[in-house]
C-alpha cells in the first residue's frame, strides 16, 4: 500500500503541484485501513449532522484521508500536536522543523554506510524527493545545526547514533 502525498511548496514557481508516493509499512498499512474503511464511514454521517448543508466540509470526508474537522490540517496543526506530545514523553516540544532536522541527522548516519554497501550514491536516496526538494537543499537546511539538537536530553539521542 502507498500514499500519494500532493506537495505545493514549489507550485508557485513550477506551475503544478508534485505527487509523491509514499510506501507504508504493514502497522502503518493496517491503520489506514481501519481509518479509511471502518471510521471514515462513520464520521462522514456524523459530518452530515454536525454540518447540515456544508457539501463543502463533506467533500473534504469524502476525498482526504488527514481531516482537522471542517478544514485540511495544516504544518502549523501538525506541529502544535507533536509539540504536545514530544514535551509530554521527551520533556521538551519538537515540531516538524525541528523533527525534519533530527530525522535527516539520524538519516545520514545510519543510512550512509548503507547507501555506499549497496553501492548507490546518496543522490539516489528517495528521502529528500519525498520531501518535496532536492537532496542539495536537505544538505543546506537540514541537519546541518547543532543547535537545537544540543537541547536534547543525551539519554535521548544516544540510542539512536
Amino acid at each position: 500500500m502507498a500514499i500519494i502525498v500532493q506537495y505545493s511548496k514549489k507550485s508557485a514557481t513550477t506551475g503544478c503541484d508534485s505527487l509523491i508516493p509514499h510506501a507504508l509499512n504493514a502497522f502503518c498499512q493496517e491503520i489506514i485501513k481501519v481509518v479509511a474503511f471502518q471510521t471514515y464511514p462513520f464520521a462522514q454521517q456524523i459530518v452530515k449532522i454536525l454540518y447540515p448543508g456544508h457539501d463543502d466540509i463533506l467533500n473534504l470526508w469524502n476525498n482526504y484521508l488527514f481531516v482537522n474537522k471542517d478544514r485540511l490540517f495544516t504544518t502549523e496543526d501538525l506541529s502544535g500536536i507533536l509539540e504536545t506530545v514530544s514535551l509530554k514523553t521527551m520533556g521538551i516540544p519538537v515540531g516538524v522543523r525541528e523533527y525534519r532536522h533530527i530525522q535527516v541527522f539520524i538519516r545520514w548516519i545510519h543510512c550512509s554506510t548503507m547507501w555506499s554497501s549497496l553501492g548507490l550514491r546518496d543522490e539516489d536516496s528517495t528521502a529528500a524527493l519525498q520531501a518535496g526538494h532536492q537532496l542539495e537543499t536537505e544538505e543546506q537546511l537540514y541537519g546541518v545545526s547543532g543547535g537545537y539538537l544540543g537541547q536534547i536530553p543525551e539519554y535521548l539521542v544516544e540510542p539512536l547514533l
